[in-house]
């Protein structure tokens, strides 16, 4: 029983990951292109 509730947090653990690594990943792109824009309009 421990091997698969040892799974079962890995599997919660590296949802987490992935959903983190999505938030972050889409920040910086959105950052970015929102920078970007900003330089666009004052050049």
């Amino acid at each position: 029983m421990k091997t698969i509730v040892d799974q079962d947090k890995n599997k919660q653990f590296s949802q987490i990951i992935n959903k983190g690594f999505t938030l972050a990943w889409f920040w910086f792109f959105r950052n970015t292109i929102h920078f970007s824009l900003i330089q666009d309009l004052t050049f």
